[in-house]
């Protein structure tokens, strides 16, 4: 049940980012690191909202 539902949310991503090629190269572009040449900023930027939400989880966070 959450694969498909992660499934989901990256499809989603990916059709949000394909609408809006610009804010892809915007969030692929963001951090210190250059972006390695051949990888597509539109599924850099899928795939960094996939992860950004699933470190944003209550499951991911150690609370004290």
């Amino acid at each position: 049940t959450e694969s498909g539902i992660l499934a989901g949310r990256l499809a989603k991503a990916r059709a949000q980012f394909a609408a809006d090629r610009p804010a892809a190269e915007q969030l692929a572009g963001a951090g210190e690191a250059p972006r390695a040449a051949g990888l597509d900023s539109l599924e850099h930027a899928a795939w960094t909202t996939l992860c950004s939400l699933l470190l944003n989880l209550d499951e991911a966070l150690m609370k004290r």
